[in-house]
């Protein structure tokens, strides 16, 4: 699944659901609801400064537990703080790569 499509499935979950979920006869309506998810989903992207990426409102316990990792290392490894440059940069990378994760 493309970024794109992520972000319209949070928008809109249901016509991108390929389960049984009430759309059967109605494949119009699935269509055009999926097609709008994406052209919001097209409105933020153009929006999104170079080299941003998106990332929760609030940190997940997978992107907390990175940060945590990382300043446990820090202490190990260097005996000081670690640096927020860092300590930001793995929980990022921890961030959930699909909608709903």
């Amino acid at each position: 699944m493309t970024e794109r499509e992520e972000i319209a499935r949070i928008i809109d979950p249901l016509p991108f659901d390929n389960g049984p979920t009430g759309w059967v006869g109605m494949p119009e309506l699935r269509a055009s609801r999926r097609r709008e998810a994406l052209a919001k989903a097209d409105a933020i992207l153009s929006r999104r400064p170079e080299g941003w990426v998106l990332a929760p409102e609030k940190p997940t316990r997978e992107m907390i537990e990175a940060g945590d990792d990382y300043a446990e290392r820090a202490l190990v490894r260097w005996g000081t703080c670690p640096d927020s440059d860092g300590h930001y940069t793995a929980m990022l990378a921890a961030r959930p790569k699909e909608a709903g994760r």
